[in-house]
């Protein structure tokens, strides 16, 4: 409470609040609080509230007014050993000790032999009056000392030195298995930001180094464990596996490779530019479970494998994944997942995870249904649905994405694909980004008749209200965009807004912590039945016309995959399946009897209206039996427009079974007619679909016989069909 009044006096800002856990490195956490939030001045004005305090150097503890970072709880007589929080190839089985020399090295060993070492075994002592800590090797006996500008060990001299504990406790291991740790600075006690520390500088290696009080200092900071906690660390560490749930994403000039990192393994990412190609090494030593490549180029498609590796091997190299980087592209969520709780970001790795009981379910696939016009219509379905994922008001879910998210951006389109619920409650938000209330940026699809895009950071606020009511329980594209000052906002591709005093842009919020889609800031605000069915931002502004071609690519035109017949004993079963719909109404199905010169409908089927994925139909005509008929298709647009299928026959008269030889055959087919006087028949040659891909209408017969030649025909499954005024008769015949 008293931090918060510190930092409220220093930000003069009644509402400014400590924005950690309110203990980190420097007495009474001001500093370390704050130190991604870019307010410059909180530096300046720790010292000068540390110097009025009396804390020069550090103080006894007493006389803070919150228990100070550098404070490590510990026993005196009992042993600890310390090792490296940095996770480079060589320190994860490493541990500080003494060597036979008498000097300070970061020694690589397993955690059993450090226990059976006493010179890596250690006994801290505390000054109440100084607040700082000696270490003493428990084998020799000798101090921690700074000399000549460096820390090593002393028999006589006995330094007193800083421990300062890490902003946060390490998860030692996996999420399976792991147990907590504290890391700690061991510095020399100056009236400086740049306090000589030691730092593991390389295996085997140790070395002194001005103090850096960011959390990526892992190489300075030092997890003291118990025996017990070494023993576990050593349980922990095992030859590393394939490399887990590796990803590629495809941004701007730039490749982004994501994973699941092993406790206590370091990866390597290999590239090539062909698929069986020679992979090169680009980078060792990755421990974060990502990697951007930006040698990538655009519009060139490059191939990665990844190594896992560590002191124990190698694990094997993982199948190669492709990535084509592309102008714009800076997020991409498809959610086309449909389980498990991560959306992947295929753009730029900035995958969002789902909260609190988001849920997969179906997305932009409109109901499906058949006006009969036959009684023997049957409902056309579709095969499956494109992904989405659906947020509960009830249990307040929501989806987050990583940290650093719109960092970069300048200039930028941000578009979705949302289903707003009816009755939403006033402020809630289809996304907020941003590090508490103070930096954000924001849109609220509803306050009073009208919704709101705002951008904020200390200082600056840029909100406009947008006169427009967002359509409810249906699918709609929602937009906006900036260039320079200019702030746009669409709506199903139209423009509905634009304004030009836009000042802040996302660049301005720095490294945001906090970045939701369907969650608020404010803990007030409400949460909402939000379903969403693509999100995406680009690094640059669309023109108005990209907009609205990017919300009608977004539902692809419809594509035709198959339209086919069989003769059945009820009828001719016409099936057609398409790959996509954009605004398909319904299919006219159209029929010609003996030749294929006099269409009309016999049926209309209705569409899927708009669809990313496939849809399958089928239509059974009674009518036609024992009859040879022609079908052709028709497909209607919302708007009235209409496209015609190619046309396709569908004979279902009563055949006379033929002998013919050999069968299966690969060059000529023999076959017999029963009625060996026939002078012409008309000949034809069927494939599986009811193409005629040979036919002769005058064949003559030679006493009796059909000789057919196979041997252009690809192999497959055929069907021979020979007609006479008075005569019909059919085999099937397979080509090899």
């Amino acid at each position: 409470e008293r931090a918060n009044k510190v930092v409220q006096f220093l930000q003069n800002n009644t509402d400014g609040f400590m924005t950690g856990d309110a203990v980190h490195m420097w007495p009474f956490g001001i500093n370390g609080a704050h130190e991604d939030s870019g307010d410059e001045f909180l530096y300046t004005g720790h010292a000068l509230v540390t110097q009025a305090l009396g804390e020069d150097g550090l103080a006894n503890p007493s006389r803070g007014f919150t228990t100070p970072a550098y404070t490590f709880e510990h026993t005196p007589s009992q042993k600890y050993y310390l090792k490296v929080e940095g996770s480079k190839v060589g320190l994860s089985t490493s541990f500080l000790a003494e060597n036979e020399s008498g000097q300070l090295v970061n020694k690589k060993a397993s955690g059993a032999s450090v226990l059976s070492d006493d010179r890596a075994a250690w006994y801290v002592e505390f000054d109440p009056a100084t607040a700082l800590y000696q270490l003493r090797n428990a084998a020799t006996g000798k101090y921690f000392t700074y000399q000549n500008n460096s820390i090593g060990l002393s028999a006589t001299g006995m330094e007193s030195l800083q421990l300062l504990g890490a902003r946060y406790n390490t998860k030692v291991g996996t999420d399976e298995k792991n147990f907590m740790a504290k890391a700690y600075w061991i510095t020399v006690p100056q009236k400086s930001y740049s306090s000589p520390t030691l730092a593991a500088s390389s295996p085997e290696s140790i070395s002194t180094v001005p103090f850096d009080f960011t959390d990526a200092a892992t190489a300075q900071r030092w997890l003291i464990f118990t025996q017990d906690q070494v023993k576990s660390f050593d349980s922990l560490m095992v030859a590393p596996a394939a490399v887990k749930n590796m990803y590629i994403a495809s941004g701007d000039n730039k490749t982004t490779i994501t994973w699941d990192p092993a406790f206590g393994t370091l990866y390597e990412v290999l590239r090539s530019e062909s698929e069986n190609g020679t992979y090169t090494s680009l980078v060792k030593e990755l421990s974060s479970g990502r990697y951007e490549d930006l040698t990538a180029s655009n519009g060139k498609q490059y191939y990665y494998k990844m190594v896992a590796y560590n002191e124990l091997g190698s694990g094997p190299a993982s199948v190669s994944l492709a990535g084509k980087p592309v102008k714009g592209q800076h997020l991409h969520l498809a959610f086309d997942e449909t389980s498990g709780t991560i959306a992947h970001d295929d753009w730029g790795g900035y995958h969002a995870q789902l909260k609190n009981g988001a849920a997969w379910t179906a997305g932009m696939t409109a109901p499906s249904d058949v006006a009969i016009l036959s009684e023997m219509a049957t409902t056309a379905t579709a095969a499956a649905t494109d992904g989405a994922v659906a947020l509960s008001q009830a249990t307040s879910s929501y989806l987050e994405l990583p940290s650093g998210v719109i960092s970069t951006l300048s200039d930028f389109t941000l578009a979705t694909w949302v289903k707003i619920p009816q009755g939403i409650g006033d402020n809630s938000r289809i996304f907020d980004f941003g590090t508490g209330t103070g930096t954000y940026m924001a849109l609220s699809p509803k306050v009073g008749q009208n919704l709101y895009y705002e951008i904020r950071r200390p200082g600056v606020n840029y909100r406009v209200t947008i006169p427009y009511t967002l359509p409810t329980d249906q699918w709609i594209h929602v937009a906006i965009s900036q260039k320079d000052t200019t702030f746009k906002f669409f709506m199903n591709g139209q423009l509905i807004t634009t304004d030009n005093k836009a000042t802040v842009k996302p660049l301005d919020l720095g490294v945001t912590t906090q970045n939701y889609l369907g969650r608020s800031m404010w803990d007030s605000d409400p949460y909402a039945d939000l379903t969403f069915g693509d999100f995406r931002i680009y690094n640059y502004a669309f023109s108005n016309e990209n907009v609205a071609t990017l919300a009608n690519a977004s539902a692809l035109p419809v594509q035709l995959i198959y339209f086919e017949g069989k003769a059945t004993n009820e009828g001719n079963l016409l099936t057609w399946k398409t790959a996509q719909e954009l605004n398909n109404d319904h299919f006219v199905l159209e029929r010609s009897l003996n030749t294929p010169a006099n269409f009309k409908a016999i049926a209309q089927v209705k569409g899927n209206g708009t669809t990313r994925l496939p849809s399958n139909y089928q239509f059974l005509d009674p009518q036609a039996k024992g009859r040879l008929a022609y079908y052709r298709l028709v497909q209607v647009d919302t708007d009235g427009k209409t496209e015609p299928s190619r046309a396709i026959a569908v004979d279902n008269r009563t055949l006379r079974p033929l002998n013919a030889f050999p069968n299966p055959v690969s060059a000529q087919l023999t076959i017999e007619l029963p009625d060996r006087d026939l002078s012409s028949v008309h000949l034809r040659v069927l494939n599986t679909i009811g193409q005629i891909v040979h036919e002769d209408k005058a064949y003559a017969p030679v006493n009796g016989n059909v000789q057919l030649q196979m041997g252009n025909l690809p192999v497959g499954v055929y069907r021979v069909v020979i007609t006479h005024p008075t005569e019909k008769y059919g085999l099937t015949i397979i080509k090899k």
